[in-house]
């Protein structure tokens, strides 16, 4: 998946040198750049021309889910539920571990 997204240039700054640093060590990784680059080189007509942020903002949004709208609301996203879910369980189970070891003596 980091492959296609760096191919298709959706990696901010950070991310991209996060995946260049990865790719020196990684063989693996290079061919499945590779293979990616191939994929998406003829829907990308014209190589070196910048994509305007809107358009990559509404790819961010259609591919991976991701809202720009605030970190509340990407925390919340139906793709961080089960995350969410889990959290909370743990939270639930601690607080009666220690319900229970501070009144079972």
């Amino acid at each position: 998946m980091l492959a296609a997204e760096y191919a298709l240039g959706l990696m901010d700054q950070d991310e991209r040198g996060d995946f260049e640093r990865l790719l020196h060590r990684d063989a693996d990784l290079r061919a499945e750049l590779a293979f990616w680059q191939d994929e998406f080189s003829a829907l990308v007509p014209g190589r070196g021309v910048p994509v305007p942020p809107h358009v990559l903002d509404q790819v961010r949004v259609t591919l991976f889910d991701e809202d720009r709208t605030g970190w509340l609301d990407a925390l919340f996203a139906p793709r961080n539920r089960p995350l969410l879910i889990g959290v909370a369980t743990a939270k639930v189970l601690l607080v009666a571990a220690l319900i229970w070891l501070l009144f079972a003596g």
